[in-house]
């Protein structure tokens, strides 16, 4: 009876072994991975296109739970693998070309997509949200009228949009004409302070939204521009007279064979009042003058000694200390810029002229400022005239990014070629094992590093599947020993 117990207990011991050994040389087979396609907010679905059988992006529809439709995507591990979204119209009633607002994808990378694009797929259940934009607002737009000073404007227009896709309209202006009390009525401007009319009553105005309209309006009285050449009592110009002047109009110019007046020992500084843009009243412009004895058309109480300063500029010191030229008269040559060379220079840049440019003889103070242009390659030539290259560093591996692409743009020829951001990358299962081709040290051209990979073997790699059949192995070959030692141990017991 012992012996028969014995038997019975390792009999069970070897069965679960057995499973043991089963169970490690794989999983049960998983359900299959799907998609999910769900209307979700603000849907306008009435019914589905498809049926069970169907297929969408090759997939077979498996099942539809109202308006759910559940795809088959036919294996378990389609993990970084794509689906395409199918268009909202195709498979649901209800919905035309412009109602999908966007798609909400709960699977891998997991963000919005639009009808028709690619998204990436998790294992096991995906799930599609199509959002619609519901029902569209109607668009109003008014016309409204301000009389802008007078009285007695038109009603406001309002027109109600019959669609969502409607952005403007056109109005017919009102035939109604306000009135104000000394003016004439122009007509209509979308500018309150105009004094011309862009728009006429019965006319058409396009509207986008709320627009108003202003009447314009024009003064019934008339002005009077009188020129005086003030102290001058007529030895520069006869006095000029411009009479019946409408209020808006623009102000009549001085009239001379010059674009000023002029007399004799005295230059001419402007007139008081200065002269209106516009007409708004009846005015007169006196001429007014400082003493000029030397003709140099400065008057004498402005003309002080001058100084001509050279400055370098943005370089702030870096090319050269200010030079600075004092008590210089009017018409004198301008001093040269001082240098051990014809011309300042600036590490890493050209010079690129003064500003402003320098004149021949001294006119007013000044400050001549070097102007440079970038040379950072040092060949003698304006970056911004030379051609621009680009550096690229990429994986060099299709289907899944590594690491992202790391560009450098505007480099110029003969620098130094940047160089990878970080550490040597690192990619599962493969060796880094530098750049194709080999990263220069100058930048010669626009080029791109592709990294290289070797691909590492089982050892290297430490793959789990491989222990996990040495694993089974060796189970299986435990339980032959033992089913060995039993049977052994067996034939004795019967002898």
């Amino acid at each position: 009876m012992k012996k028969t117990m014995f038997h019975r207990l390792l009999s069970l011991a070897l069965a679960v072994l057995l499973v043991a050994g089963l169970l490690a040389t794989g999983v049960l087979a998983a359900s299959n991975s799907t998609v999910v396609l769900h209307p979700s907010v603000g849907s306008t679905v009435t019914g589905v296109k498809v049926k069970v059988g169907d297929k969408i992006d090759g997939h077979p529809i498996t099942s539809i739970s109202g308006y759910d439709i559940t795809v088959d995507l036919g294996t378990y591990n389609v993990n970084n693998g794509t689906f395409r979204l199918p268009y909202a119209k195709d498979i649901w009633e209800g919905v035309d070309n412009n109602k999908v607002d966007y798609i909400s994808w709960a699977g891998s990378g997991s963000n919005k997509r639009s009808e028709g694009g690619s998204a990436l797929l998790a294992n096991g259940k995906n799930t599609a949200y199509y959002y619609f934009k519901g029902v569209p607002v109607l668009p109003t737009f008014t016309l409204n009228y301000d009389a802008n000073g007078g009285t007695g404007a038109p009603a406001s227009q309002t027109y109600k949009a019959t669609s969502e896709y409607e952005r403007s309209h056109t109005f017919t202006i009102s035939s109604q004409i306000p009135t104000r009390e000394g003016y004439t009525f122009l007509g209509w401007s979308t500018d309150r302070n105009a004094t011309t009319a862009s728009y006429q009553p019965n006319g058409s105005i396009v509207v986008i939204g709320t627009t108003t309209l202003y009447a314009v309006w024009e003064s019934n009285e008339r002005y009077t521009v009188i020129y005086n050449d003030g102290k001058a009592n007529g030895e520069s110009f006869a006095e000029q007279k411009h009479e019946n002047l409408k209020a808006g109009t623009a102000t009549p110019a001085w009239q001379g064979e010059t674009d000023k007046p002029v007399w004799e020992d005295h230059v001419f500084v402007g007139w008081e009042p200065e002269v209106a843009e516009k007409v708004t009243e009846s005015v007169k412009y006196v001429a007014q003058w400082k003493d000029d004895k030397n003709h140099n058309g400065i008057p004498d109480d402005e003309e002080d000694k001058l100084t001509v300063v050279y400055n370098d500029g943005e370089a702030k010191g870096a090319s050269f200390a200010d030079q600075k030229h004092e008590n210089l008269l009017p018409g004198t040559a301008t001093p040269a810029w001082e240098g051990e060379t014809d011309k300042p220079a600036w590490k890493d840049h050209l010079f690129n002229g003064w500003a402003p440019e320098v004149s021949e003889t001294v006119k007013e103070s000044v400050t001549y400022v070097a102007q440079w242009k970038n040379d950072r390659n040092n060949n003698g030539i304006d970056d911004d005239q030379e051609e621009k290259y680009t550096v690229t560093y990429t994986d060099g591996v299709d289907g899944e990014e590594i690491f992202m692409d790391q560009v450098y743009e505007g480099l110029l020829e003969g620098e130094a070629t940047p160089k990878f951001d970080g550490k040597n990358p690192t990619r599962k299962g493969y060796t880094f094992v530098g750049w194709k081709p080999e990263a220069a040290e100058k930048v010669t051209a626009t080029v791109t590093y592709v990294a290289q990979w070797k691909k590492l073997d089982a050892a290297q790699t430490g793959d789990s599947m491989n222990l996990t059949v040495w694993f089974c192995l060796l189970g299986v070959a435990g339980m032959g020993f033992v089913s060995a030692v039993v049977l052994a141990k067996k034939k004795q017991d019967d002898k």
